[in-house]
């Protein structure tokens, strides 16, 4: 291990839990400028030091003024060289784009567009449509500037110098894919955009024919449909580079899931299917946007000079649009709602604005595919990354009835004291339905089962940790780690190819945390509180004394009460859940491996892999972008048979 986190430093006194949070900005229906904000000036033509942006205050902001963007969808491309597959040139560009009405100026944002066309340009960037069975390969290309729209912390794992030299470095990750491990996004397969002279991470893979700042990955998806997302994952900067705009929806279809009209389940399509990305995001008076860094820092202090812990906006963007309105008909519609915020949880509701009152809707599908049947609700919480498919019904409701998607999830989640965001979108009936509305009722869909899973005989449950390290100045997070280790410390967690194992997800922090692992499709095992400050006690003792096996604290001997069931709506495939605090999330997952997957030692640099490039790597963190940039990221070894 690189170093080893001291006692002192991983804990203040007793360890209790922080219920008062620092505030990092505070707007309060005020503007405020930039310098007493922290707020990071962007690169943006016009703006500097001298003139520094103003934020813009929420309450002066118009909402339910502008439509729903409904994202638009990629084209595939003939190409000879993949007769076999849907094949995609996406370009990832700095373009500008309207985000509201009233903002005096388009906004720059970064996204994905069509290669060769800057005009396809999106922010969030174009869907891809894929079919199980039918593999897509993607020619991703670098064409952003060389200088970051937003502020970079260039001590973040260890003032590494590649990092540091390299500020807008990317890679692509399909999160929630069943993909290959060179295909897959590993955040130190990054490159830059030079197109002659680009830069390469350690694990930097490509498909032949590839130029520099270039990337070809193929998708296979031997997978069951779903609501995927492409975002990027860039070493020590996903937080920034999703922020600024690199996310898109990527839709996996089968013979249940067709979005043919008359074909599989008798489910809203066409029109009436609409993805939505939840996104909180904070701006200046010109409507560019903003992104604060580190408070000042007392002499002596730990904490990066210029990372936040965790990031949370005061204005809802939704499809790329500012506090959007959608005028619907009366009707099912089927909403993919995807949490694509860096830090926020939102509990959300559809508040009839007539009756005051949330109104019901029916989950069919989570992050992996279909739920085993639909489940009736009338509010649903999302961390980051998550995901859920929902039905909502509009038939015989008035004209002229509206709909706010409320959130009172508090941020963090659950004790709060940063920036709640209590309003996202509006929805209007306005319209008899254009066509009969023939789909089923949700309360009478089939859906097919969820075979549950059972660990492999003599597999390990694997305890993973989740501890901050605070400030001994500030007492304020430095980092939040897993296990007490680095992202650069060797491989611990290995499971074997084709084995069934409950990974457990013990957390000492005050927050909730979303965590994510690659490659697999999980299910929530349970949940269990614990007596954490005992626990927390023996196992930082244990921490100190070197980690000696004889004596690591048994973790049987903390439990509490009985194993939490999953709810209903947890009862499908996940690849994101919430780890709670003082709760020991579990979850179970059977470690398959795509086909067409290559180890390590056979696409990477092999002086830098060492055993572990006999084996294939993904990795596991926490989907707080904040956290994942900052050492709550782990990789993984599956070993082959």
């Amino acid at each position: 291990m690189k170093e080893e986190i001291s006692r002192n430093n991983e804990i203040s006194e007793n360890d209790k839990f922080r219920m008062n949070r620092r505030t990092f900005v505070k707007l309060a229906g005020t503007a405020i400028g930039a310098a007493a904000l922290g707020i990071g000036i962007r690169n943006i033509p016009g703006v500097s030091a001298a003139s520094p942006p103003v934020p813009l205050d929420p309450l002066t902001l118009a909402k339910y003024v502008d439509d729903l963007v409904v994202p638009p969808e990629f084209t595939p491309i003939d190409n000879p060289s993949y007769p076999d597959a849907d094949y995609y040139g996406i370009t990832m560009r700095q373009f500008t784009q309207k985000l509201h009405r009233d903002f005096p100026s388009d906004t720059t944002v970064w996204g994905y567009g069509a290669a060769g066309n800057d005009a396809t340009s999106h922010f969030p960037g174009f869907t891809i449509k894929a079919t199980k069975g039918k593999p897509v390969v993607v020619k991703y290309i670098n064409n952003l500037p060389t200088t970051h729209l937003l502020p970079i912390d260039t001590t973040l794992f260890h003032g590494d110098l590649s990092l540091i030299n390299n500020p807008v470095r990317v890679v692509p990750h399909l999160h929630g894919g069943f993909t290959p491990p060179q295909f897959d996004g590993h955040p130190e397969a990054w490159f830059t955009s030079d197109q002659l002279n680009a830069v390469h991470g350690t694990h930097y893979a490509s498909m032949p024919d590839a130029a520099p700042n270039e990337c070809i990955f193929s998708y296979p998806n031997q997978q069951q449909a779903t609501t995927v997302w492409y975002h990027d994952h860039g070493m020590g900067i996903t937080r920034l580079n999703v922020y600024a705009g690199l996310a898109g929806f990527y839709l996996i279809r089968d013979n249940l899931d067709t979005g043919v009209e008359g074909e599989g389940l008798n489910i809203p399509k066409g029109n009436y299917e609409i993805p939505i990305v939840i996104q909180d995001r904070m701006f200046d008076t010109s409507g560019q946007l903003l992104y604060p860094v580190q408070d000042p820092l007392p002499a002596g202090s730990e904490a990066p000079p210029v990372w936040v812990p965790e990031f949370f906006g005061n204005i809802a963007v939704v499809n790329g649009v500012v506090f959007p309105r959608l005028i619907v008909e009366t009707r099912r519609y089927r909403f993919r709602l995807l949490n694509g915020s860096n830090a926020r949880f939102y509990q959300l509701r559809f508040v009839n604005q007539t009756t005051k009152q949330p109104a019901p809707f029916y989950v069919i599908g989570t992050d992996g595919g279909l739920l085993p049947k639909p489940v009736k609700l009338n509010t649903i919480m999302l961390a980051p990354a998550e995901r859920a498919d929902i039905i909502f019904d509009f038939t015989g409701i008035p004209k002229g009835t509206e709909f706010i998607l409320t959130n009172n999830a508090k941020a963090p989640y659950p004790s709060g004291g940063d920036l709640d965001l209590p309003e996202i979108m509006k929805f209007m009936v306005a319209n008899d339905p254009t066509v009969p509305d023939t789909t089923t009722q949700p309360s009478g869909l089939v859906l097919p089962p969820v075979p549950r899973l059972t660990p492999t005989l003599g597999a390990p449950m694997r305890e993973i940790v989740l501890k901050e390290k605070e400030d001994p100045i500030t007492g304020f997070p430095v980092m939040v780690l897993l296990n007490n280790r680095l992202f650069a410390d060797p491989v611990e967690e290995n499971p074997k190819e084709g084995d069934t194992e409950i990974w457990q997800f013990i957390n000492l922090t005050p927050d909730a945390h979303p965590m994510h692992m690659h490659l697999v499709q999980f299910q929530v095992y349970n949940r269990q509180f614990f007596n954490h400050p005992l626990y927390l006690q023996d196992w930082l003792a244990w921490i100190a004394a070197g980690r000696p096996a004889s004596t690591k604290p048994v973790l049987a001997n903390y439990l509490l009460g009985t194993p939490i069931k999953p709810p209903a709506e947890e009862m499908g495939w996940k690849d994101t859940a919430k780890a709670f605090p003082a709760q020991i999330l579990r979850v179970i997952a059977k470690f398959d491996i795509p086909p067409g997957s290559q180890k390590l030692r056979e696409y990477a640099d092999p002086a830098v892999l060492g055993t572990s490039g006999d084996n294939y790597q993904y990795v596991y963190h926490c989907h707080i972008l904040e956290h994942e940039d900052n050492e709550m990221m782990r990789p993984y070894d599956v070993v082959p048979k």
